[in-house]
């Protein structure tokens, strides 16, 4: 599976949200992933290839090619309209993944799901977390992912929940190859 990690905007962490799921894929399922270019489209791998190409020249190439597109946004989300008809209407198989997200903006995600009529499951956060952060800036995100739900601390453990739905997220409609469903 190839999926491609677009974000419109700089600070919403695309880079950082994208090591989180990697670091999810490997500690909860034990998956091999690699950060980089995809190969040629349906090429057949057992690895999972991660791109983050938010600041590619090349990201239309590499979106056409990948299996799953994950969107990185953050809320508000002024930016969607534009993300919205440029990809996700062409694309079967994307992912709206919410950077640096506050536990206080359950409405605006709801709201947004239904202004654009997009499934739940497909809605996807990553929340606020200054341990994960001190973790990414430091290369040990998979360290911070396996030491979290001993540190009993709710905000990690809020913040482990969300990344397994995440990668939930991406497992499931990464392997929706060719198939017409957005909610």
């Amino acid at each position: 599976m190839q999926a491609a990690f677009y974000g419109i905007a700089r600070h919403i962490g695309t880079s950082a949200n994208m090591a989180a799921v990697a670091a999810g894929l490997v500690h909860y399922y034990g998956c091999s992933v690699s950060v980089g270019i995809p190969k040629q489209k349906n090429s057949i791998s057992e690895k999972i290839i991660l791109t983050d190409c938010s600041c590619s020249n090349d990201a239309d190439r590499i979106i056409e090619i990948c299996d799953l597109l994950v969107l990185n946004l953050s809320v508000p989300n002024r930016e969607l309209d534009q993300v919205y008809l440029r990809h996700s209407l062409v694309r079967k198989n994307v992912i709206f993944l919410f950077g640096k997200y506050y536990q206080n903006e359950p409405n605006e995600i709801r709201q947004l799901a239904a202004e654009y009529r997009i499934d739940r499951s497909r809605i996807c956060m990553i929340p606020y977390n200054p341990g994960f952060g001190y973790a990414y800036e430091r290369h040990r995100v998979l360290n911070y992912m396996k030491k979290c739900p001993f540190a009993g601390n709710y905000k990690d453990i809020q913040f482990q929940q969300q990344v397994k739905q995440a990668v939930d997220a991406v497992l499931t409609y990464g392997n929706r190859k060719g198939e017409i469903y957005y909610g």
